[in-house]
């Protein structure tokens, strides 16, 4: 697998997080797995992690990242999985998978140049989306990207995301965002929650970022497992997303699979993950602190959106999410061809010279 940064890492985001929790749930599975990253320590991991070395500098990084990754020799590899960063790549086979579109974060972008970069971004994406199996995380992502033909969606741990605990004594927010920054709106957020405390001065608000604020009612945590964040979403009332632009939005079925319910402003990931608002609230900016404060005081709509979260959460888990991509990875080492078992049904197992089927 190619990903520029892994966890605990800043820069991993959840690509970095999705990335980390998919190589190891195929290492559990008896795959060789191998990460080649330019951030993130190799201790503790199901899988084996190589580094890459770049130049100093922010844009020789940028720069560095997808032509370190073109040299590498992956030769004694039955399958790369390019997860970014692989616009130097040209035809060499490869599963490619799309977290998002560059084209709205660009839209999305708060200043000129990022806007200028996301638009190059973009039209890197177009050569490695003619990619046979390249995939899209949602099908928002993919309607920007007409060339890629399959979905398959972003995953979460059953092992760390589950229904159970107590919810706090108090009316309390959970916000989950790797910065307060951009499209993530924190200016929105601290503004919402201020309306919030007018009509219910002791509800809280947990936020879950590498930011910080000094806000009375606000507490910030940072650097947290897998564990330690689905205890927080057990223990809290309602998740809140305000995101202007989210290509999946992770948060959203992490807090499913705990039983916590959603309540985001309007976005491409929302509306398609959330059903439309059949499985969370879905608001515009101007009702999102009115609909926060409908939430925490009617028991009985949260019980309901907690049981049609849990529902709808199952397709979701990490498992699943690896079965799709292990397909592919078979098709992939075969030629194009998958190698079938007797019952018909895809096998789980290539066949390598590895004994084992070797990932990069």
């Amino acid at each position: 697998m190619l990903q520029s940064s892994l966890p605990p890492s800043p820069k991993s985001g959840g690509v970095g997080r999705q990335v980390d929790l998919l190589a190891t749930e195929l290492a559990r599975r008896g795959e060789a797995v191998t990460v080649f990253t330019v951030d993130g320590p190799a201790a503790d991991r199901a899988y084996d992690v190589e580094h890459v070395t770049l130049g100093e500098g922010r844009w020789r990084r940028v720069l560095d990242v997808g032509r370190a990754f073109a040299r590498l020799d992956l030769s004694g590899f039955d399958v790369v999985h390019a997860h970014g960063d692989d616009w130097l790549f040209g035809g060499r086979p490869r599963v490619r998978t799309f977290y998002g579109s560059a084209l709205m974060e660009a839209r999305t972008a708060t200043s000129e140049v990022r806007r200028l970069a996301q638009l190059c971004y973009y039209a890197l994406e177009w050569p490695a989306s003619w990619n046979p199996f390249s995939v899209a995380i949602s099908n928002g992502t993919r309607r920007y990207l007409p060339l890629v033909r399959d979905c398959v969606p972003c995953g979460y741990d059953p092992g760390s995301f589950f229904p159970g605990g107590t919810r706090s004594e108090w009316p309390s927010i959970l916000f989950v965002s790797g910065t307060l920054r951009g499209r993530k709106r924190g200016d929105l957020l601290l503004h919402t929650f201020a309306e919030v405390r007018r009509s219910i001065p002791d509800v809280r608000l947990t936020i879950v970022s590498h930011d910080s604020v000094t806000t009375p009612g606000v507490t910030c945590l940072s650097d947290l497992s897998p564990d330690e964040l689905g205890s927080l979403y057990r223990c809290h009332w309602v998740l809140c997303s305000t995101s202007s632009y989210e290509g999946f939005g992770v948060p959203y079925i992490e807090a499913m699979a705990s039983g916590l319910p959603v309540v985001t402003t309007t976005n491409q990931g929302a509306n398609e993950v959330l059903a439309e608002g059949e499985l969370g609230v879905v608001c515009s900016p101007a009702d999102l602190a009115e609909e926060i404060v409908a939430l925490l005081t009617d028991k009985r709509r949260r019980g309901l959106l907690t049981a049609a979260g849990l529902k709808a959460a199952e397709r979701y888990s990490i498992r699943l999410v690896a079965d799709e991509y292990q397909r592919r990875y078979e098709e992939l080492a075969n030629g194009g061809r998958i190698a079938r078992s007797r019952g018909g049904r895809a096998s789980s197992q290539p066949r390598t010279s590895h004994g084992k089927g070797a990932t990069a």
